[in-house]
C-alpha cells in the first residue's frame, strides 16, 4: 500500500496530510505540532475503509478486520502517539475520542466503550461532556459480553473504572 503520508505521484497537489506531518516532523519543538499530529491523524482516520464506508456502528458483530486497514491503524497510532507525547495537551481528550469511534467504526463496541468511560474519568469537563454524550449513543447497543470485556479491560484503571461504576 501507498504511504499515506506520500506526496502525490503527480507532485502537484501534496494531499494536506503530508504537510501536517512533515511540520510535525521538521519542527520538533514547534507550538503548532501537537495540532499538526492530531490534524494528520485525523485525516488519516478519514481514508480509512470503515470511515468511508461507515460500517453499521452499532450492529452485533465481532470486529471488521477489513475496517482496520492501514489509514485505520496509522490514525490509531498517531492518536497513541499524540497522548503520549502530550498527555496534558489541548487535544488529548479529542485523541481519546477519536480512538473510541475507531473502535466503534470497526465494530468494537467494548473498546469503544472503555475510550468513553476512561474520557469520562478525565479532568477535562469538556471531554466529560462528550464522553457522556457517546455514550448515551453507544450504551444501550452494548450486550452483557460487550460490558463484561469493559469490566475486565478497566478492571485496573481506577479512574476510569469508577466513571463505569457510577456512570
Amino acid at each position: 500500500m501507498q504511504d499515506p503520508y506520500a506526496p502525490a505521484s503527480d507532485g502537484v497537489a501534496k494531499p494536506a496530510r503530508t504537510d501536517f506531518h512533515t511540520l510535525a516532523t521538521r519542527f520538533p519543538r514547534s507550538e503548532k505540532r501537537e495540532a499538526a499530529l492530531f490534524t494528520a491523524a485525523v485525516l488519516l482516520m478519514k481514508l480509512s475503509k470503515c470511515y468511508e464506508a461507515r460500517c453499521d456502528r452499532f450492529a452485533a458483530r465481532p470486529a471488521c478486520e477489513q475496517c482496520q486497514d492501514e489509514s485505520w491503524r496509522r490514525a490509531r497510532a498517531g492518536f497513541e502517539r499524540l497522548m503520549r507525547e502530550y498527555p496534558r495537551g489541548r487535544y488529548y481528550s479529542d485523541a481519546r475520542g477519536w480512538l473510541g469511534y475507531l473502535s466503534l467504526l470497526a465494530g468494537d463496541r467494548a473498546g469503544a466503550l472503555a475510550q468513553y468511560y476512561r474520557l469520562l474519568g478525565e479532568d477535562d469537563e469538556g471531554g466529560r461532556v462528550e464522553a457522556l454524550f457517546s455514550l448515551c449513543l453507544v450504551r444501550h447497543h452494548a450486550d452483557d459480553p460487550d460490558m463484561d470485556m469493559v469490566e475486565r479491560t478497566l478492571e485496573r484503571e481506577p479512574r476510569a473504572a469508577l466513571a463505569y461504576a457510577y456512570h
